[in-house]
This record gives C-alpha cells, structure tokens and sequence, in this order.
C-alpha cells in the first residue's frame, strides 16, 4: 500500500452540524435487512463541512484511512466525526468509511484530557478499514461533522462544534496498485442443511425496519429501528418462537442533552403439545444530563398470563471521560450543558 495524502484547501470554517446528524448512518450492527445499510449521503452533506479530491483513474484503497485535523474549540468536550464518500457523476454519496474521536481522548483512550477553551490543536485518528474501488470519473468526498446521532452519544456542550483550519489539515488513503497481486478465486462455501425452520405468514402490514420521523414544530428526530418486526419462527418439534426488538432514538436537533433511547425486547417460546408458554420482556432506557447517564431498566418474566418475576432498577453514571472535576476546567453547565 502507498499512503496518499489529499490536502484540504480554504480558509478556517466553523463546523456546527445539528445533533441529528447521523440519522443516515445505517444500522450500528447490521444483519442483513434492506434498511441496514447506510442510504444515500445527500442530505448528511449539508449537515457537515466537506471537501472533494477527483478521481483520475480506478484508485483502489486497501486498509484504513486517517485524517489530519487542525481544531480551535472553545468548549472543553467535543468529538469529530470524519466520513469518506464515494460521489458519482449524477452526486449520489455512497459511504465507504468513517471514523470518530473523542476530543477529551486525542491523547489515548486511557486517559481524559478536557479542551482549552480558545486552543488550537492538531488532532490524529484513522477510519475503518476497508477494501474498496472508485472508479475513474468519481470524486472522493471528506466529510466532517460534530455529531453523529445515534452512533456517538453527543458531550455536553458539542453543540458549539469546532472551527477546523484546512490548511493544516489532510486526508491519508492507504491506496493499493492494481497489478501488485494476482487475482484471487475463492471456492464455493461448504455450508450445512437448513434446519427446517419456517416463518408463517400473517395478514398484518409489516412495519417499517427504519423510520426517521421529524417533528417540525419541536425541532425532535426520532429514529424507529425494528429489525426483527414481530417475526415467529416454528421449529420441527413444533416450537414456536415470536420476537420482538424495536429501538427509539431521540434527539432535538440542536441540544446534547436531549438524546434518549429506549430499547425494548419480546421473547415468547411456546408449544402447543405439550402446551407451554414462556415470555420474557424487558425495557431499557438511556438519558444524560451535564454530569451523569441515567439509565432505567425494567424485567418481566411471565408463564402464560402469571408474571413470575418482576424487576426494575435505575441508575445513573458519572460521565468520567466528558469532564474532569479535579482538570480546571470548571462546571459543564458553565459552557452551554445546561441547554
């Protein structure tokens, strides 16, 4: 592989993207549903500061690309978010890669060091590794944004975004020559018997798998993920399986500290002869404020109608690595956290 940089040009910008930047970033683990993979990136551009490099020929990159990036911030929490796209001649952006970094953490994920407010520092992190071609004709596009919802939970007082200076700043693809390997032909995969389980089709309209839903009025994003939709499953010994797993992202476009999830999980195992029935379902929520996570978690576990066991419990968890009482930097309700 031979790094290339792509050196960004212009004078410093402000990067303040809205909090819901993110909203298409594809499914965090995907399992193979239509939905899970990221759409197109149209939209997401006008959310962050981009650059585009051209293509002159079929560049291959093989490993991770890394950035370079000049920052002034004037809050002491942040995190960047750096995307690579793929632009076609009709401007569809196709994700390739992206990476993340926590400002407090630029030094090593073992320690937090919190932001000089007004500082200028050069930042370093790389990206996924990936494999990947861009044809000839095509623009590579660096995209950087202050948020990236609901993939990175948003620190206190990030609304505010950093200003990056291009001039200090690159972009590093590791790119591979085409000639340097010969081609390699994989076999057909050795792969065992279906097991015979069926799927019974209902009546019922089937759910979206990923719905992005804006209140105007209140300025709110909710993300609806629901990879599962209800879906039941009958094993040959006649057991049938029903699950349920449905996730609610929220957040107000323009406060950090209105991010909520809530995560809820059905699973019913049952048989008719002999007849049994189980039921498990649980709800877990995740809010924050300046200082803390509050986390609130719920288990109930029923035979048939009867709950045999019932638990909830909440907590809530210092945000250790966004802000450190003993580092001089003061309270974070100091530097607009409080909103």
């Amino acid at each position: 592989m031979t790094p290339i940089a792509y050196a960004t040009r212009g004078a410093p910008v402000l990067v303040c993207s809205p909090q819901h930047t993110g909203v298409d970033a594809g499914r965090f683990r995907p399992v193979g549903n239509d939905a899970d993979l990221p759409s197109n990136q149209r939209e997401e551009v006008a959310r962050s500061a981009c650059f585009e490099f051209d293509v002159p020929g079929e560049t291959w990159i093989l490993g991770c690309p890394g950035v370079l990036l000049r920052l002034t911030s004037h809050s002491p929490w942040g995190q960047v978010i750096a995307r690579v796209c793929d632009v076609a001649a009709d401007g569809s952006s196709t994700l390739v890669t992206r990476g993340a970094l926590n400002l407090s953490a630029r030094y090593g994920p073992d320690r937090a060091v919190s932001w000089k407010p007004g500082s200028t520092e050069d930042v370093v992190f790389d990206m996924t590794a990936l494999g990947y071609a861009f044809p000839s004709g095509h623009r590579i596009r660096l995209s950087l944004s202050c948020a990236y919802w609901s993939w990175i939970w948003p620190q206190p007082g990030s609304a505010a975004g950093f200003v990056l200076d291009p001039a200090g700043s690159s972009l590093e693809l590791p790119v591979r020559a085409r000639e340097s390997d010969p081609r390699i032909t994989f076999e057909e995969p050795e792969r065992s018997e279906p097991l015979g389980v069926t799927s019974p089709a209902t009546l019922d309209e089937p759910r979206p798998e990923r719905l992005v839903v804006r209140d105007v009025a209140r300025g709110e994003w909710r993300l609806e993920a629901d990879p599962h939709q209800d879906a039941t499953r009958v094993y040959p010994d006649g057991l049938e399986c029903t699950e349920d797993a449905p996730d609610t992202y929220t957040i107000d476009e323009s406060d950090p500290l209105s991010a909520r999830t809530r995560s809820t999980r059905s699973i019913r195992p049952h048989r008719p002869e002999p007849p049994w029935d189980a039921r498990d379902e649980t709800r877990s929520e995740l809010g924050c404020d300046a200082r803390e996570f509050i986390t609130a978690n719920e288990l109930i576990c029923k035979d048939g109608n009867e709950v045999v066991f019932h638990r909830t419990r909440e907590r809530r968890i210092p945000r250790t690595a966004d802000w450190s009482p003993g580092g001089g930097m003061g309270n974070p309700e100091e530097h607009g956290a409080d909103r």
